[in-house]
This record gives C-alpha cells, structure tokens and sequence, in this order.
C-alpha cells in the first residue's frame, strides 16, 4: 500500500514542504509547529513507496534535540506504521524502529565516537 501524504493531516504549508523538497532535508521551527508530523510523513512517504524505491527505516538517520522528542518520533512513527495494510515489509519496519537511528543529538555523538574512537585520536 502506498501512503499518500494527504493520508495524514496536514496543513496545507506542511504539505507543502514535504513535497517540494528532495533528498535530505533538516527541519528547524518553533515548538508546537508540526515538525514531527511532516518529518513523520515524510518517512512514511519514503519506507511505502513503490517496491522498487522503498527505504527502510535502517537506512535513516533521524536526529532530534532532546531524547523525549525522539523516543516521541519513535512512538508516533510506530502508530503511523501500524494503520498502514501490514505486509511483511511493514511488519518488518515496525520492528526495526526499535534499531532505527532515531536519537537526540547527544546520543547520536556519543554512538558516532564510541564506533569510530580509533579515528578521533
């Protein structure tokens, strides 16, 4: 099944920048502004596409500001995932959120280091 970004309830300025925009995108705006919910469908746009140009959810690096906001990208990610028709492929997904590189910025540094300390001298 292929989700279309009109599926979720965007407003009309957050549709539209989570069409115009290709390859990477880094999203910056005042709390409460709806950052989640287009980061949110814009991966789900990218993990449903055609079979062909799928993405799992293992080929991402999300990185927020705090931990609670990601553990939140986490959940909200899963309830999104889990309205969708669960082929094998969602299934899948679901369970790869847990592995997923979705973390705040501190962890994410912490894990960049601790992987790779023999280049950091």
């Amino acid at each position: 099944m292929i989700l279309h970004l009109s599926q979720i309830f965007l407003t009309d300025a957050q549709l539209k920048a989570t069409q115009a925009l290709q390859g990477p995108i880094c999203v910056i705006s005042c709390p409460g502004s709806g950052k989640t919910t287009v980061m949110i469908a814009r991966i789900i746009e990218l993990m449903t596409g055609v079979k062909a140009k799928r993405t799992p959810i293992t080929n991402f690096l999300i990185v927020t500001f705090t931990k609670a906001s990601a553990t939140d990208m986490k959940k909200k990610l899963i309830d999104e995932l889990l309205k969708l028709d669960a082929d094998d492929y969602i299934l899948e997904q679901i369970e790869n959120v847990a592995i997923a590189d979705i973390s705040d910025l501190h962890s994410f540094y912490s894990k960049l280091i601790s992987t790779y300390f023999y280049e950091v001298g």
